[in-house]
Order: structure tokens, then C-alpha cells, then sequence
């Protein structure tokens, strides 16, 4: 028996085989997600021992300074690392966790309120993840969850509440073509030029088109020397 895969189906099959690529050592990082490291509130942190800036510095060999916007972790950063980093580092605007397959959503709780750049990219990251992301970081712009592969179309609900975010990378083998649609309301959202996307484009500029047509020009009319705005009136007559 043959199937016809349309445009959005093609997409959605790229990522499952992306998926099946994955490294069984990731694999295993993704089973033990709900044994997290529990990070104690970055106030509370000391300042030496294993949660402590110093430990950072001596465990990953970095040079990052408090003032730094921009930050980036090697893989065998923990979640403990980013609370460190987002507590120290007032000015962060990027982070960027490439290939930091034992950061869970346990580090997203600590994340830069301000932040506008985040590499979740490989990172052990599922919707309730995605939900700290979109409650602490409503300014951001790029998010990608490239090889998240536990995130769902719950996980990108959550998203909407992003309204600034311009690009999404995002390959979980468990969403669906409803899941992206939804995101089609963010306005300025682009999620590259993968086939498969034609439905979120198209979709989006349908939702565009609408809310442009729901705002009416106004103009002002003079009545005794007073300017009153006026709704320019519809087609039918209807203001």
C-alpha cells in the first residue's frame, strides 16, 4: 500500500528519522530527566563547594566574567552551571547550551529574565521545561530546540505567550502538524525554509491579514471648532 506524503507530512517525517539518529548515550540522558540535580535558589549559593562560582570556573576551565551578555557552556555543563551563570551574570542576553546533554528543565527554572538568545540545542528538555522558558522569558527572540526530542505540541502551547520570538529551530519526532500550526499567531516567527513548513507560512499570513483588517483607519471630523475621531465605516455600511 503507498501513501502521499504532502509538504507538512515530509517535515514530520525528517524529524522521526532524526530522531531514530540520535546517540544512545543521549537516549539514556533523556530517561534519567526526572532525576534531575536539585539546584539550591541562586541566592542561597556559596562561595566555594560544588555549588559555587569557583567550582564552575575549575570544572569547565571558563573565563566568564560577571558583566558578560553573552555566554557559552561546555557539554559537560549541569544544571547547577546555568543557575550559577544566570544568579552571577546580571547582563546575559544569550546562552548558549550546545550539546549539554545533562541540562534538564531543572536549569530552565534559573533562566535570565532579559534573556533574548537560548541554544537549548541537545539539551534534555520536555514541555514543562518549555513552560519555564515561556513564563521567565517573555523578551526572547530565538529559541532552538534542535534534538529536544521529548517536547510535544503541549510544549510548543506554551510558546505563544512568546510574542517577541522571531525564530524557532525544532526537530521532536513528537509533534504534530497541529502543533505547529499553532504558533502560527506569533506574527514575526520564522522556523526556516525546511519543506513542510509552506502550512505554518500560509496560515500565519492568514492570520495576519486578519488582524490588519480589524483595525479601521480613523479620521477626524470638525464639529464647532472640535476634531472628533471617526471610525472609517466598512463595506457594508457597518462601522
Amino acid at each position: 500500500m503507498c501513501f502521499e506524503l504532502n509538504d507538512m507530512d515530509s517535515f514530520l517525517v525528517r524529524s522521526i528519522i532524526c530522531h531514530c539518529l540520535r546517540t544512545k548515550s543521549n537516549t539514556s540522558a533523556r530517561r534519567k530527566m526526572s532525576h534531575g540535580l536539585a539546584v539550591p535558589p541562586p541566592q542561597t549559593l556559596p562561595a566555594n563547594g560544588p555549588y559555587s562560582w569557583g567550582s564552575l570556573a575549575d570544572r569547565n576551565g571558563l573565563l566568564i566574567k560577571p558583566d558578560s551578555s553573552e555566554v557559552s557552556l561546555p557539554s559537560t555543563a549541569i544544571d547547577t552551571d546555568v543557575a550559577l551563570v544566570s544568579h552571577e551574570c546580571k547582563q546575559l542576553r544569550e546562552l548558549d547550551l550546545l550539546g549539554c546533554s545533562r541540562i534538564t528543565d531543572i536549569a530552565l527554572r534559573y533562566l535570565p529574565t532579559e534573556l533574548a538568545h537560548l541554544n537549548l540545542h541537545g539539551c534534555i528538555v520536555s514541555d514543562d521545561g518549555l513552560k519555564c522558558v515561556a513564563e521567565r522569558c517573555r523578551n526572547l527572540l530565538a529559541l532552538d530546540l534542535f534534538l529536544c526530542d521529548a517536547i510535544t505540541d503541549r510544549g510548543l502551547s506554551h510558546l505563544k505567550a512568546l510574542k517577541k520570538l522571531q525564530m524557532l529551530k525544532i526537530t521532536s519526532p513528537l509533534i504534530t502538524r497541529n502543533g505547529l500550526l499553532q504558533l502560527a499567531e506569533l506574527p514575526d516567527l520564522s522556523m526556516g525554509q525546511s519543506p513542510g513548513l509552506e502550512e505554518f507560512y500560509e496560515a500565519q499570513r492568514r492570520l495576519k491579514s486578519t488582524a490588519s483588517s480589524t483595525i479601521t483607519p480613523t479620521s477626524a471630523h470638525k464639529l464647532n471648532g472640535n476634531e472628533y475621531p471617526v471610525t472609517a465605516r466598512s463595506k457594508n455600511g457597518v462601522s
